[in-house]
């Protein structure tokens, strides 16, 4: 688990911003194994904690179709 903060001027002091292109606050990134699975960016598209399930739950189902 790790959190990225960045202030106004989208510094930030492990230069994880700009490694995960990350150009608008606050962008919420998902990662499962070291890859990135979704991110949500600026306005979620219902809410957080739904678009949050949504994101987990396609990976899920990409899982068991394979």
């Amino acid at each position: 688990r790790q959190m990225c903060i960045r202030d106004r001027s989208k510094r930030d002091s492990l230069g994880l911003g700009e490694k995960n292109q990350i150009e608008y606050v606050p962008t919420f990134i998902i990662f499962q194994d070291s890859g990135e699975i979704g991110r949500i960016v600026e306005t979620p598209q219902i809410s957080i904690e739904q678009d949050l399930v949504d994101i987990l739950t396609d990976i899920e189902q990409k899982k068991e179709a394979l």
